[in-house]
């Protein structure tokens, strides 16, 4: 273990990447879901319009994580630099396999929820259409149907396939923690606050069973429209002689 504001972070796999290829694909996704009723001279009223809806919502959403990711990048970039380091510590491999499989638990769960919502909202709309272009023309459009069950597929295969990479590429990543006065990366995960409508709202030093941890309190906007707020902590383990280092880091973030 050292303290690394006297030596630069290990330049180590951006966190982030994950994130700005996910966006980048759902922004594709969704730009050409937009354009394809017009390339394909498909009738507004009998899917083309609920096509454009849910390619809009896809791109919003590819567009959002782009952002975010791109400046998450941005951030990593400057902790594994050694920027504004605060702590760096290192651990063992045993530590970082027990801490990745939390997290992966904790991902796949929350990624089974946003699908359970996102599956509502496509069915809704293709039921909906359908039953107006049943009305319309008496028969269901069927390329309609097939592009939303396809799109649907693209989400579940993404909300399945990303928990896993990102477990793949923790448990490969450096066993170690960077605190910064801006975010903090551990065991390959990276944490931020200060921008985006997110803020770290308390640190703290805490006692899980024979060892201490740093547990870091952050609220992020989950609801732009709404201004809804949500929180969780992240823990991050105190390594044995370096008490002292992690009340200089609380002191240094609460500004005490």
């Amino acid at each position: 273990m050292f303290d690394s504001r006297n030596s630069p972070a290990q330049k180590g796999r951006n966190p982030a990447r994950g994130g700005v290829i996910t966006g980048a694909v759902l922004s594709i996704v969704g730009a050409l879901a937009c354009l394809y009723p017009f390339l394909a001279d498909m009738d507004m009223m009998n899917g083309g319009f609920a096509l454009i809806l849910i390619g809009f919502v896809v791109l919003l959403s590819g567009l959002i994580t782009l952002g975010v990711f791109l400046a998450q990048a941005a951030s990593a970039t400057r902790m594994q630099s050694g920027v504004g380091v605060l702590a760096h510590w290192q651990y063992s491999e045993t530590e970082q396999q027990v801490a990745t499989q939390l997290d992966y638990d904790a991902y796949q769960g929350n990624n089974r929820v946003l699908l359970m919502i996102v599956t509502g909202f496509i069915v809704a709309c293709t039921v909906l259409f359908s039953l107006i272009s049943v009305a319309d023309s008496g028969e269901i459009n069927g390329p309609f149907v097939m592009i939303m069950l396809g799109v649907l597929l693209l989400l579940a295969i993404v909300s399945m396939l990303a928990p896993q990479a990102a477990h793949r590429q923790a448990q490969t990543a450096t066993p170690e923690a960077i605190i910064s006065r801006n975010g903090l990366i551990v065991f390959g995960a990276q944490h931020t606050w200060g921008s985006l409508g997110s803020k770290l709202l308390k640190v703290e030093i805490v006692s899980d069973g024979d060892r201490a941890n740093l547990q870091f309190t952050i609220r992020y906007l989950t609801r732009a429209s709404l201004l809804l707020y949500s929180t969780y902590t992240v823990n991050v383990p105190i390594p044995p002689g370096c008490e002292g280092e992690a009340e200089q880091v609380v002191a240094g973030l609460m500004g005490q």
